[in-house]
């Protein structure tokens, strides 16, 4: 099967300075995209404080997804608008709001970005689900698994369980051993968190 290459749009720089810490790009997102969200938010019941935080969430967002490697595939604006738009909207559906998203115009490949965003959303829904199952193993666990799946800086590859065996000073074929039972558990965990969501 053949995996397709996701092309980044030329603002994907935006997810780089997020990522790098570049502070003219960041404060040339907030400079060039805040003002439409905040004019969004405040068209659909929402005050200028809390445009400003849904803004500040999905950058927050953004900034942890580049650290995944996350490509942005289409126009930051429409993704940003898309993004905040969904969180928006959450949060009037929990404050039992009857209202009805007015949609703000003048933004470009909206359809595009909604499955964009909504790719984008189930995969932090699914890396959140996954951290908060990882973190209800036992220390042992999450420190044997965290250093199996942590990239050897010399090599670039991922720690093998020998080196895993030799960083925490145990035997290797008790590293084998409970990592293979940690990974059980943790799928478990998962498993079981999926029918509860599901």
């Amino acid at each position: 099967m053949e995996v397709t290459q996701k092309v980044p749009h030329k603002d994907q720089k935006y997810i780089e300075a997020l990522k790098n810490n570049d502070p003219v790009l960041i404060e040339e997102i907030y400079q060039k995209h805040s003002p439409s969200i905040i004019a969004f938010v405040r068209k659909n019941s929402g005050t200028i404080d809390e445009a400003q935080d849904i803004f500040q969430e999905v950058l927050i967002s953004l900034f942890q997804q580049s650290k995944n490697g996350f490509v942005l595939t289409c126009p930051l604006n429409a993704f940003l608008y898309v993004a905040c738009r969904n969180r928006w909207y959450n949060k009037l559906k929990e404050s039992s709001k009857r209202v009805t998203i007015l949609e703000s115009e003048g933004f470009k490949n909206i359809e595009t970005s909604t499955s964009i965003v909504t790719a984008y959303e189930t995969d932090e829904l699914q890396r959140q689900l996954f951290m908060d199952q990882f973190n209800k193993l036992g220390p042992s666990c999450r420190e044997l698994l965290g250093l199996s799946w942590t990239r050897n800086e010399q090599t670039g590859k991922l720690n093998s369980l020998k080196e895993v065996a030799e960083m925490t000073d145990r035997s290797y074929n008790y590293v084998r051993k409970k990592i293979v039972e940690c990974r059980e558990k943790l799928i478990a965990l998962g498993k079981e968190a999926m029918q509860g969501k599901f």
